[in-house]
């Protein structure tokens, strides 16, 4: 447990928000794309979680408020619950906007190199404030792989144009 990861974690909200706005009008394309990804994906989840309710058991008993940090985990914790974490859609949508960064033909090098650094941030964050789980973690990255090739190689996407 590391409770100072709770800033990449709850950085993933304006992540997505910002991440959203910006290719809506900077890469139409990318955006259809990236909707595509994550909104297939979401559904997938929603699926599971009611086909398979889970959840998890894995935080920390007591939290101390000696810090920000902790005190950030603690308001986290009552309002993000340990339930339907089955895949994790903090990783699947931070590796989706990655992934939208690394292939937009707009977004400059630091973009790309920051959202990469940004995405790790927050996978490794679910981990050490105990969010999230190995199984959650691959199940999220196995349904990123699936809808990448979906998506971005066969090139199956909501309202796609036709040439």
């Amino acid at each position: 447990f590391n409770e100072w990861f709770v800033f990449f974690y709850i950085s993933w909200f304006g992540y997505i928000f910002f991440s959203f706005w910006y290719f809506f009008f900077k890469d139409k394309k990318e955006y259809l794309q990236m909707i595509t990804f994550l909104f297939t994906g979401m559904t997938i989840f929603i699926v599971v979680s009611v086909i398979y309710p889970n959840g998890l058991d894995i935080r920390p008993k007591q939290l101390g408020h000696s810090n920000i940090a902790l005190i950030l985990v603690d308001l986290l914790y009552k309002i993000d619950t340990p339930t339907n974490v089955l895949p994790s859609i903090h990783i699947f949508n931070s590796i989706g906007m990655c992934m939208a960064f690394s292939k937009s033909k707009h977004a400059t090098s630091i973009m790309k190199k920051g959202t990469t650094i940004l995405t790790i941030g927050i996978i490794i964050s679910t981990f050490l404030i105990k969010q999230h789980g190995i199984i959650d973690a691959l199940s999220a990255v196995v349904l990123s792989i699936i809808l990448y090739v979906i998506v971005y190689k066969k090139q199956i996407y909501l309202l796609k144009r036709k040439s």
